[in-house]
């Protein structure tokens, strides 16, 4: 674009309000403003071309002002005229304004009843469209009141229509999803319910078995306990009386002469009848104070062979056993009495 500008002569060249020039004033606003009307800044760092335009608009202002003092002196000459019309219209207009005021008054207030009935007739509108947006959308109980108004007044019926029907298939799918999602909790909630009760009964199970457990090792450690007691005693018992009857059988053959003290389970001479022993009490040939030594010394000739030494020993170690509620060990005595019966010296019962 070009930026040579032609510089008018504001002396000569001016807009003059006058029939006669009105061609040169169309003139010379046409050439101005395809001279000047293109013209653009290149911005802050072009200082040469804001200069040109600059100027160019300094001169567009004094054509424009310039035609001011014309209007004046062309005024002048009709001032007089002009301020006699101007009051004579004013004077007419006050005496017309006093039936213009009045016939405004009423067209004012047929206009405000009618705005008045429109707003209410509005209001009347928005409150049932409110009713039934609530209704729509589910009428939520933590809605803040802060409905769109504005929206609502401004839509169509067929708009608000629509409207309502969307929010209602929306409600609906989110009441329907709603309850699917409560009954899932309630139904996750009910499983962990029961899986908890199922934990507990079956930690208090554990719990009660293992006390059990506890109780009946503690049971079957003193029964034990008791049992190892016994069977010690009973050992003891039975040791003690096998050494005493090994050494009176010693001291018997080594002075030659009959046995002093009777055995327990001594049997009575052959020509005394004898019994089974009783069920739950010592034969009927056992001493009165069972496991001690009688009192008496029995004859030479009633000492007892060696086969009813055996049994008499035999049945009173099997009251003793069953006194102190165990099982008789017949299969180690019976290795015993084999054992002797093997030996030279055994004598059989007599005839």
């Amino acid at each position: 674009m070009s930026t040579d500008l032609e510089e008018p002569e504001v002396e000569t060249e001016m807009i003059v309000l006058s029939k006669d020039k009105s061609g040169d004033n169309d003139a010379l606003i046409a050439r101005l403003t395809n001279d000047w009307l293109p013209l653009k800044c290149n911005g802050a760092d072009d200082m040469a071309t804001f200069k040109i335009v600059d100027d160019a608009r300094k001169r567009m202002v004094k054509f424009r002002t310039g035609m001011n003092a014309q209007v004046k002196e062309l005024v002048a000459p009709h001032k007089a005229e002009i301020d006699r019309i101007k009051a004579q219209a004013e004077r007419y207009q006050s005496k017309l304004s006093v039936v213009e005021e009045h016939l405004k008054g009423e067209v004012d207030s047929v206009k405000a009843e009618l705005e008045r009935r429109e707003q209410e007739k509005a209001d009347e509108l928005y409150d049932l469209r409110k009713r039934r947006w609530l209704e729509a959308t589910g009428n939520p109980p933590d809605f803040d009141g802060a409905f769109p108004e504005a929206f609502l007044r401004g839509m169509t019926e067929s708009e608000f229509e629509a409207e309502i029907q969307r929010l209602t298939e929306k409600t609906r799918k989110d009441r329907e999803e709603t309850i699917k999602r409560i009954e899932a909790e309630a139904e996750a909630t009910r499983l962990r319910n029961e899986e908890a009760k199922r934990l507990k009964e079956a930690a208090d199970k554990l719990a009660a078995d293992q006390a059990a457990f506890a109780q009946q090792q503690r049971e079957a450690k003193a029964k034990s306990d008791l049992l190892e007691q016994q069977q010690r005693e009973a050992q003891e018992r039975i040791d003690a009386e096998t050494r005493r009857l090994a050494s009176e059988r010693r001291q018997n053959e080594e002075a030659d002469k009959p046995v002093e003290v009777v055995p327990v389970g001594w049997l009575p001479p052959p020509e005394v009848p004898s019994a089974a022993p009783a069920e739950d009490g010592p034969p009927p040939y056992a001493p009165a104070a069972w496991g001690s030594s009688p009192s008496f010394v029995p004859p030479a000739s009633t000492k007892p062979d060696d086969a009813s030494y055996d049994k008499g020993y035999t049945d009173g170690m099997r009251h003793l056993w069953k006194s102190i509620g165990h099982k008789f060990p017949e299969s180690a005595l019976a290795a015993q009495i084999a054992n002797r019966k093997a030996s030279d010296d055994y004598q059989p019962a007599r005839e």
